[in-house]
């Protein structure tokens, strides 16, 4: 899991994403640094074991304070 702030720098990784771990993603209410705007992130995972390739999810948050 990547997210990047609008101007494309990256702000959080996390290479091993625990599903259904809130722990392990990112909250941008813990980093008073994050102004509002739009993130995008991009998630890459692997559907199967048996999958050759990884497949990917991307898309827009958009954080209010």
């Amino acid at each position: 899991m990547h997210i990047y702030d609008r101007w494309g720098n990256l702000v959080f990784v996390n290479e091993n994403l625990i599903i259904n771990d809130p722990d392990s993603g990112w909250d941008p209410r813990q980093s008073l640094g994050y102004s509002q705007g739009v993130f995008v992130y991009v998630i890459e995972y692997i559907a199967d074991e048996n999958s050759p390739s990884p497949s990917q999810i991307t898309g827009t948050i958009t954080v209010i304070r």
